[in-house]
């Protein structure tokens, strides 16, 4: 069709996960990251960071500010996940900073990731589904995406498995959280 010009290399989805510490979320980090990752047409970036430790909003700002869409992946743990408020607060204050999309309880398809517990009891996607979907409204409430946690391939419990049936109890529960998720993977 003349005119128009829809090929493959004209779509631009091009995106990074960054450090996973906080020693890199100052302005000289960011002075020298951003100019490669703007001349790379980088979209979006994951930003890793610990439960107990926030992204300057100076750093998220000027990412969107060059266009790219920041990823907050916050640490926090299944084993001790924070307080309902506790998030809420923080989420509020991503989304105060332009922020749309936020992961929270990486791996949860990981024995590792649960106390031991929890693991062994019966049950354990429901559990997982019942308690990110709890965290998740929050997010939708805020006007923020929740992003489904990435899955270890072929971890303890299937990571297909884990995600078909998550996806599933979203579903048939009436969960409008299945409208408003996106999925990830590393």
């Amino acid at each position: 069709m003349a005119g128009t010009n829809t090929t493959p290399s004209r779509i631009n989805r091009l995106g990074f996960q960054y450090y996973d510490d906080v020693d890199h979320y100052d302005d000289v980090s960011l002075a020298f990251w951003l100019p490669k990752l703007k001349e790379a047409g980088t979209r979006w970036i994951v930003l890793p960071i610990a439960e107990t430790a926030e992204i300057p909003e100076n750093f998220i700002r000027r990412l969107a500010q060059a266009g790219i869409e920041p990823l907050i992946r916050i640490g926090y743990s299944l084993k001790n996940p924070p307080a309902l408020e506790v998030f809420r607060e923080r989420i509020a204050y991503y989304q105060s900073l332009g922020v749309h999309l936020v992961q929270f309880f990486h791996n949860p398809n990981m024995k590792a990731s649960w106390k031991t517990s929890s693991w062994q009891k019966a049950n354990l996607i429901e559990r997982f589904v019942s308690m990110f979907s709890s965290y998740a409204k929050i997010c939708v409430d805020l006007k923020v995406i929740p992003v489904f946690p990435t899955l270890t391939p072929g971890g303890d419990y299937s990571d297909l498995a884990f995600l078909s049936e998550s996806l599933r109890l979203m579903k048939t529960e009436g969960n409008a959280l299945i409208s408003n998720l996106f999925l990830a993977a590393d």
